[in-house]
């Protein structure tokens, strides 16, 4: 009997990190979908709108449209936005009442976990933190902030990971976790990629 308790304990503790693992995978890989989705949908609705919309990261709930210095480079949340006509320059993200608001993702049950299945997220380019992105009427993405000279960045990234309260890492630093980008290029394209793939040619995950 107790032998046969003992074998269970066993199991039980081989078992419950893998799949700790495998949920914690899983709400990352969900996120960074949802994220990517959410961005192609901003990029449509500027084509089909001919208007400046912005998706935006914000800890505010993803209801309305957020007020002004709600954004946050690290979410959880984000919105999509539909700019005034009127603002056609290249510095977005300055809310008022004219902007319309078209959707939203609440993740904060996720990020907020302490545990090892939660998830957060961060956005940065070569300027440094990043807390949304503008697509124009043309699908193209615009600087934000704005650029010297207007110059877009190549690309804008989105990391996806454990918590730092879970005490996990990601699969390129020795970890079990597979963290994930998503990064959006100046033309409007976007992908979802694996930071810890291979650059072969040919490795569809790759982030480079």
């Amino acid at each position: 009997m107790m032998v046969g308790v003992v074998i269970i304990a066993i199991l039980f503790a081989v078992a419950i990190p893998s799949l700790m693992d495998y949920m914690t995978n899983s709400r990352i890989l969900a996120m960074a979908q949802s994220f990517q989705a959410s961005v192609q949908q901003a990029r449509t609705q500027a084509i089909l709108l001919n208007s400046n919309v912005d998706i935006l990261m914000t800890a505010s709930p993803a209801t309305a449209v957020i007020p002004v210095g709600s954004v946050s480079a690290t979410g959880p949340n984000w919105i999509i936005q539909v700019q005034p006509n009127a603002n056609v320059t290249g510095n977005p993200f300055i809310q008022a009442n004219a902007y319309t608001f078209i959707d939203g993702a609440t993740n904060s049950g996720d990020a907020a976990l302490t545990g090892r299945t939660g998830v957060a997220m961060s956005g940065s380019d070569i300027n440094g933190p990043l807390a949304g992105l503008t697509f124009t009427g043309l699908s193209t993405r615009v600087p934000f902030p704005a650029a010297a000279a207007g110059v877009v960045p190549p690309q804008a990234t989105f990391s996806f990971t454990a918590t730092p309260a879970s005490g996990q890492t990601c699969a390129q630093a020795g970890g079990k976790v597979r963290c994930l980008n998503v990064i959006v290029f100046p033309g409007g394209r976007s992908k979802v990629c694996d930071p810890a793939a291979t650059a072969a040619v040919g490795d569809t995950r790759s982030c480079n």
